[in-house]
């Protein structure tokens, strides 16, 4: 092949051809083999021309180029020996890089399909070697060719491809023409591209001059916008794909479609299922040929040409018999979803669970707290092995220990590679389906939320559903949006019941969306429970010390860090120290903080915290649901001052904390803070009341007792 000296390309080396794991295997050829395969009767070099075009095009002796050039691409010497299904039966036979033909004729049996001869004695024969398999032409899965019988195509294709033969022969050959042609299906290019029908011109030399560079595929088994994405030396050194396919790619390894094995996820596939990737390559190669050449020449095909006098519609159909999807070999992501879906299986120990509670994630954030105290109940009710928690979004799991011991754990969100986003609900949702639960929670995951807009009725049918909603978000234009504004109204027939943590929100949604009252109880507030209750912080140590202001939160607008950054500019004999880093809004790191200001970073933790050094908690979220930062804070027996929004106000009580009802009210913020830094004894003792309500109101036993109540109201519903 001209211009291969790419620096990011190096052709195979002539000669060599079949491979055993990505390393070329030299096919020995002595000038005595020649002569013994004429001898055999094993080759028809009539036959042989007439069935490959191509070798006519090289001026040599039939027989030598086939055993030189055609067993490469497992071209066949007659119709009595199938070169492609011996070597897929034989796989040592392709490893040794021994001849297929000539190892048959020396060690195994030739089979006439008319008359059945005796194997003759042999090593192989002693070994058990099966007789020589009986197929028609072709060879690897690209190889359609032009002279198969064609008998069953209409008339008007006929003349079609006999019109594209004569155009091409007018036209002076070349050698990328005849190693394009020599595998190109021109009957399957006319149908799938009927431009190139209309305009009369020679499908190879339009591939060659423009197809390729359109992307178009020169046969069923070749796909050409695949070829140059999987290999990017081919598509950035401008070579005709086909071309490098047919004379280097082939024995090189590289894979003419996703439905072989250089591709990644037919590689998944096999390694999922315990199958070697070239038998089954070359299975389908041969179930395809088949198929395709009693559609062409077969009976099959005449019973479809009389079904079409029928309904003409069947005629329509004819390109995508030319290339058909073997269930479950179909395509790309076919293979990608059941590849998964086999490792899905793995990670939930292949046995069905109770319930199933979905996260897009697990790091420091008040939804994975909660699904992991929503697991904790659910293992209390039927049982931690019964339970299985599925990560949706991302792969991020850095606090197993907050979920019960022996509940299973299921990472989707990295088993998603190359699946599309509908393929990826489809998974998800298929996945939940082989688990066959009785109940299924989301706790935030979008995968979730999305998949219900397909498949939600479907999946409600094979278990009770439960959707958990905190509170409504604002744009960056001040609009209402998140999950509650945008699900709960498309979903709340579907699901069996709506959680919330708070009954602001719940109040919010029976008015916004005027539930009917009938309807109402499938609404439900769970309290976020005290897992493992703090000891009360200490009180900071009297003496001269600068006041200790502690916040933390992320660094975004919702959690209004300009409200912080004021307070400090104009209370500059305390201290504000914060804990947090910015989320996907990065509008924090536009404002300087000042040099009161100190910026903590992360903890893992509550009990982290320098506790013993907070004189008060700054709370400033313009919205929110029931946070667990203020769960934590109040369980610590800490003062607090912060902004009613949303659910806030279920923890800031009037009388036993500072609730500040305007946010954008800095004065009232500093009038607060320094209410509670002048009488320290008083705000302790206000905070300690508060502690006891939280600790009573908010108990693990309280929380599963709640959600049984609701379970058991769905199962009866």
């Amino acid at each position: 092949m001209r211009g291969c000296d790419s620096a990011h390309y190096k052709p195979g080396i002539p000669g060599r051809g079949l491979q055993d794991e990505g390393r070329d295997v030299v096919m020995r050829i002595e000038k005595s083999d020649i002569e013994y395969l004429k001898d055999s009767g094993l080759f028809d070099a009539e036959w042989y021309i007439e069935n490959y075009p191509a070798a006519a095009a090289i001026k040599i002796d039939p027989a030598e180029h086939f055993l030189r050039i055609g067993v490469r691409l497992k071209w066949n010497p007659s119709p009595r020996f199938d070169t492609a299904a011996y070597l897929a039966e034989h796989p040592d036979v392709e490893r040794s890089g021994i001849n297929p033909v000539l190892h048959f004729l020396r060690n195994g049996s030739v089979t006439d399909a008319k008359a059945p001869t005796e194997p003759s004695a042999g090593a192989d024969a002693d070994e058990g070697r099966s007789k020589a398999p009986v197929g028609s032409p072709g060879g690897t899965s690209s190889e359609f060719r032009t002279s198969r019988p064609r008998r069953n195509l209409t008339p008007d294709m006929q003349r079609l491809l006999q019109a594209a033969e004569r155009s091409g022969a007018a036209r002076r050959a070349d050698a990328t023409y005849d190693a394009i042609k020599s595998e190109f299906d021109p009957a399957y290019y006319l149908l799938r591209y009927p431009d190139i029908a209309r305009a009369g011109i020679d499908p190879v030399r339009h591939f060659i001059d423009a197809g390729a560079r359109e992307g178009r595929d020169p046969s069923p088994a070749f796909s050409t916008r695949y070829y140059l994405n999987r290999y990017p030396d081919i598509r950035d050194g401008k070579y005709n794909p086909f071309q490098h396919y047919v004379m280097h790619g082939r024995s090189e390894g590289r894979g003419s479609s996703p439905l072989t094995p250089a591709s990644p996820a037919f590689g998944r596939y096999c390694e999922a299922f315990g199958l070697d990737p070239k038998r089954l390559e070359a299975e389908l190669d041969r179930k395809r040929r088949d198929l395709r050449e009693r559609l062409d020449g077969g009976v099959l095909g005449d019973m479809v040409r009389r079904a079409e006098k029928l309904e003409p519609l069947v005629g329509h159909a004819w390109l995508a018999a030319m290339n058909p999807g073997l269930s479950p070999i179909r395509s790309e992501q076919v293979l990608s979803q059941m590849a998964a879906i086999h490792q899905l299986q793995e990670q939930a120990a292949r046995r069905r669970a109770k319930a199933i509670v979905m996260i897009p994630w697990c790091h420091v954030s008040g939804a994975a707290r909660v699904a992991a105290h929503l697991a904790t109940a659910l293992a209390g009710i039927y049982g931690p092995d019964e339970v299985v928690v599925v990560r949706t979004e991302t792969s991020e799991m850095q606090f197993p220990e907050w979920f019960p011991a022996g509940c299973r754990h299921v990472d989707l969100a990295g088993q998603v590679e190359g699946i599309t986003a509908e393929g990826r609900q489809r998974l998800l949702v298929e996945f939940l389906r082989s688990l066959r639960p009785d109940v299924i929670f989301n706790v935030n995951s979008k995968l979730f939320w999305d998949a219900l807009e397909p498949y939600g009725k479907a999946l409600s049918h094979s278990a009770r559903l439960y959707a958990y909603l905190f509170c409504s978000e604002k744009d960056i234009f001040g609009r209402w949006a998140g999950y509650p504004v945008r699900k709960f109204h498309l979903h709340f027939d579907l699901l069996d019941g709506v959680i919330t943590d708070s009954h602001y929100l719940a109040d919010e949604l029976r008015n916004l969306f005027m539930v009917p009252p009938e309807r109402a109880d499938r609404l439900w507030t769970l309290s976020t429970p005290v897992a493992n209750p703090p000891a009360p912080a200490p009180v900071p140590a009297a003496g001269r010390r600068r006041p200790q202001i502690f916040w933390a939160g992320r660094l975004d607008r919702q959690k209004r860090i300009d409200i912080v950054y004021a307070l400090a500019e104009r209370m500059k004999d305390v201290d504000f120290r914060m804990w947090g880093k910015p989320g996907l809004d990065k509008s924090s790191s536009r404002l300087q903080p000042p040099s009161n200001v100190t910026l903590e970073g992360t903890y893992k933790d509550f009990s982290e915290l320098p506790l013993a050094e907070c004189d008060l908690w700054l709370y400033t979220s313009e919205w929110d649901g029931v946070p667990n930062i203020l769960i934590d804070v109040a369980a610590a027996a800490i003062p607090l001052v912060g902004s009613l929004a949303g659910g806030t106000g279920e923890v800031l009580k009037d009388g036993l904390t500072a609730p500040i009802r305007d946010i954008e009210d800095v004065s009232a913020y500093e009038r607060a803070i320094r209410g509670v830094l002048s009488a320290p004894e008083t705000a302790r003792k206000r905070a300690a009341d508060l502690r006891e309500r939280v600790l009573s109101e908010r108990t693990e036993a309280v929380y599963r007792e709640a959600l049984r109540q609701m379970l058991d109201r769905g199962s009866d519903q």
